[in-house]
């Protein structure tokens, strides 16, 4: 589970690296998925 949610905290850094702008015009498909395992996982820990 901690390697599952440094992965997740890897994807998100990932795609918060862009402009704001850029996150808003054109919204990453994943981002959604990525916070909801990033919400659930430390109660797994």
């Amino acid at each position: 589970m901690q390697l599952r949610f440094m992965q997740m905290e890897y994807l998100y850094g990932q795609a918060m690296r862009f402009r704001v702008e850029d996150i808003l015009n054109k919204p990453i498909a994943l981002l959604p998925a990525i916070l909801r395992e990033l919400d659930r996982l430390p109660t797994k820990i």
